[in-house]
């Protein structure tokens, strides 16, 4: 009984070590490095009090959920409206405004759908749900097929 029972602990400590591997994602980080956006390839300016978090970023990369490449910058909150009037100017269309982003207030701009360098653009600006008291630009980058093997 108790050869039983000390078998049973040794193999459950044994599957418990390796729930961390097995729960990893998939992929190397230079998978995951190609899939960051970097604006410039659509001639994209970034707002100018923003940040590049390479590793927010990454965290949002799913190399089993599409090609779509992102950028996550951090921005003070306060500069959130701002950050998404900057963007919807330079794309040429207007921000939405809802109350459904990560932590309330959410502001989406789209690209228009005469700018086909940049078609499949979406930017998000909201509070960032990992960075207490900061916001967000989330651009994410998915064209439409016929440009993806351009």
């Amino acid at each position: 009984m108790v050869r039983n029972l000390a078998a049973f602990f040794v193999a459950l400590a044994v599957t418990l070590g390796a729930l961390p591997v097995s729960a990893q994602r998939v992929g190397s980080l230079a998978q995951w490095k190609k899939r960051v956006l970097d604006p410039a390839t659509i001639d994209l300016k970034v707002f100018p009090e923003s940040q590049l978090n390479l590793k927010f970023t990454i965290d949002r990369i799913r190399l089993d959920e599409g090609k779509a490449k992102m950028a996550v910058y951090l921005i003070e909150v306060d500069k959130m409206p701002a950050a998404s009037e900057f963007y919807a100017k330079q794309l040429g269309e207007a921000a939405e405004a809802t109350g459904i982003g990560t932590l309330a207030e959410l502001r989406v701009v789209r690209v228009r759908a005469d700018d086909p360098k940049r078609a499949g653009l979406t930017v998000r600006v909201e509070h960032a749900s990992w960075a207490t008291g900061k916001g967000q630009v989330w651009l994410i980058y998915d064209p439409p097929e016929e440009q993806k093997t351009q």
